[in-house]
């Protein structure tokens, strides 16, 4: 039982390192009020299927999705 669950654990680690990642820059937020803590304390941030999707206000305070 150990060697089986020695083996499950090397293989998630495994499979969990070659996944590719990469970072988008979307642009600057608004930060002169609270706007984008609390209207997106949650969402800000969605994951469907592969694919991230972010929702904030820029600095002219306008809505980008």
């Amino acid at each position: 039982m150990k060697r089986v669950l020695l083996f499950f654990c090397l293989w998630v680690a495994c499979t969990a390192v070659g996944r590719s990642q990469r970072l988008v820059a979307v642009g600057k937020g608004y930060s002169c009020t609270s706007v984008n803590t609390a209207v997106f304390r949650n969402n800000s941030l969605v994951t469907h299927g592969g694919e991230q999707y972010i929702s904030y206000y820029d600095q002219d305070v306008v809505i980008w999705s």
